[in-house]
């Protein structure tokens, strides 16, 4: 199934198990705290219309690292991938949540590090 398409919880149950862990660093991309977010996450509340496109990527980033069975965590996150970005502030600024993950994954096989499974 693409993401377009999806509903707004089919979205954020993919993102929950893709960042698992990182679930924690995302509800900032939003301006919210992590009870409203994981209210999202839960079907409690509906996310607004705005909120669209950056849950769209940031659910094509979560089938990245499912498919690679990585799921970093927050510190994982905030690495400078591009342009002294972090994956968060790329997908803020609007990046692609696949070309993101893809560093990211990226750069973490590059030094060595794994994220958490």
């Amino acid at each position: 199934m693409s993401v377009y398409g999806a509903s707004s919880l089919e979205l954020l149950t993919e993102i929950r198990f893709g960042f698992r862990r990182g679930m924690g660093a995302l509800p900032g991309l939003f301006g919210m705290n992590r009870h409203q977010f994981m209210d999202w996450s839960a079907g409690a509340t509906t996310p607004p219309a705005r909120c669209r496109l950056k849950l769209e990527e940031l659910a094509k980033a979560a089938r990245l690292f499912n498919s690679e069975d990585v799921h970093p965590d927050p510190a994982c996150l905030c690495i400078p991938l591009a342009r002294g970005k972090s994956f968060l502030e790329l997908i803020a600024a609007g990046a692609d949540g696949g070309k993101c993950a893809a560093l990211l994954l990226r750069f973490l096989k590059c030094r060595g590090h794994t994220a958490p499974h």
